[in-house]
């Protein structure tokens, strides 16, 4: 860390410095001081595409996203062929559900870096997230063609196949991404996740203890011990699980799912008042805002058990303040009020939820469940006729969220646009692009709200009291008493 401040202080325009002790503040939990040293940084060098784009990173964890946009815009002004701007930006966007947008987003990464190992393997994931399984794993191979020794793309592809039911070439991969990084905890995790859900528990065992040795430069992380600690449960050793999770929030306080496999594991053995304990301890220790979002949305359901539907409701209600965009909580709230017979609520819920994400069969389904169980046929129809033509027009219609398709994967000269189009050659007054693509951002964004505004207002989304956020245990085990 000193050497850093040395950097900065010898040359304080070059923001590579800035950006690495930034993220050491950030890694030990001073988000405050993160932001301020990159602040400081585009101070010396206000038009710096890395610090802003950096500084947009730092605001979207920290749940900031429309500051984040704006950072991410100011920093493709600055250069419009800062290709990992143009992936932030269109990641950020897909996860608002502003598919067409991010796409516009990441076509433009290719075209400003067709050769980028990193862009492909982001593309890859993009196709595989909407299930153009030949696509995305053309595109993982133009990654690997570029940078061989790029261990996440044989992660990525490994999994895709291992999901996929490959498993023979998903061992390769995991393998081959080995080779290239022997110490790599992610491979080897999931590595081992494949291996005990086929049944293979000793070679899954021999595998999660390498993931977690402490012989190992890179210390195994949060999501390394929850992965050991499902893989106990689902062997029956509670207790064996209840220390990998442990051992996981000690090394990794801040991993989200590991309270909620935690939650879900007191739960099981109808420990509830634990299980209470464990998602508040959860939304004290997380530093982003949305990721807490889940807890809030398990804790709900815990209270729904219970028999409170008023703090399953707020909690509900706090998990929709972090993640305006969660369509998971809006169906699991929309279940909620199914489940308790108010079908108005549940119906508002659901149309705000297919307004976001008109493309989720999942809420289709569901939504025509419900209206078969109050009774009204009819309704059921029409709810699966409208879902069906919402899926239709996603995947046939000009102007899609899609990346284009060529056979064999995407790429080349076929590469479709959004609209099918080429895409677009970099060019000076490709500086307006940015400001055109948070446009049409906005306008998916004013169309969200407006379809969401109504169940928003009507359940006090926005609005009514807050869960009361006291100070946090000083020590782990106080959750345990």
């Amino acid at each position: 860390m000193k050497t850093l401040e040395h950097c900065c202080s010898i040359d304080p325009n070059d923001g590579r410095a800035w950006i690495a002790l930034a993220r050491l503040r950030e890694r030990a939990g001073s988000l405050d001081e993160s932001e301020a040293l990159l602040k400081e940084g585009l101070r010396w060098e206000p038009a710096s595409c890395y610090l802003l784009q950096a500084y947009g990173a730092l605001q979207e964890r920290r749940g900031m996203g429309d500051e984040a946009l704006d950072l991410y815009a100011a920093a493709l002004r600055a250069n419009p062929r800062h290709a990992p701007a143009w992936v932030a930006c269109g990641l950020l966007l897909e996860r608002r559900r502003q598919l067409d947008a991010a796409a516009t987003c990441l076509l433009m990464a290719k075209s400003v870096s067709p050769r980028s190992y990193y862009v492909w393997q982001v593309i890859g994931e993009w196709h595989k997230r909407r299930g153009e399984l030949s696509s995305a794993r053309e595109a993982y191979r133009r990654s690997l063609s570029y940078n061989p020794r790029n261990a996440a793309t044989f992660h990525a592809w490994g999994v895709l196949e291992w999901r996929c039911s490959h498993q023979g070439l998903a061992a390769q991969l995991f393998k081959k991404g080995l080779e290239v990084s022997p110490r790599n905890r992610y491979i080897l995790q999931s590595w081992a996740c494949m291996e005990a859900r086929s049944g293979r528990s000793d070679e899954a065992a021999r595998l999660f203890a390498k993931a977690t040795s402490k012989k190992r430069k890179n210390r195994p992380d949060g999501a390394t011990w929850q992965a050991k600690a499902l893989h106990a449960k689902a062997a029956g050793k509670l207790d064996e699980a209840r220390q990998c999770i442990e051992a996981g929030v000690a090394c990794d306080p801040r991993h989200i799912p590991l309270y909620h496999a935690w939650g879900q594991l007191e739960i099981g053995e109808n420990n509830v008042t634990a299980a209470r304990d464990i998602y508040q301890r959860g939304v004290w220790a997380s530093k982003n805002e949305r990721d807490t979002a889940s807890l809030w949305t398990a804790w709900a359901l815990l209270e729904e058990r219970a028999g409170d539907y008023e703090q399953a409701r707020s909690y509900l209600r706090e998990a929709l303040r972090r993640d305006q965009w969660a369509v998971d909580v809006r169906l699991t709230w929309a279940l909620l009020e199914a489940r308790a017979g108010a079908y108005v609520p549940a119906r508002q819920l659901f149309e705000g939820a297919v307004r976001i994400d008109p493309t989720n069969a999942d809420v289709w389904y569901a939504y025509e469940e419900m209206e078969r169980a109050y009774g009204t046929a009819a309704a059921a129809d029409k709810v699966w006729q409208r879902g069906a033509a919402a899926r239709g027009e996603e995947t046939g219609a000009p102007g899609t969220a899609g990346l284009g398709a060529v056979p064999g994967g995407i790429g080349s000269s076929a590469y479709g646009g959004v609209n099918g189009a080429s895409p677009p050659k970099v060019t000076p007054s490709m500086a307006s692009l940015p400001t055109a693509v948070l446009q049409q951002a906005a306008q998916q964004q004013q169309r969200a709200n407006a379809a969401t505004s109504a169940v928003e207002q009507e359940y006090g989304v926005n609005s009514g009291p807050r869960v009361t956020r006291p100070q946090p245990p000083t020590r782990l085990g106080e959750i345990r008493e």
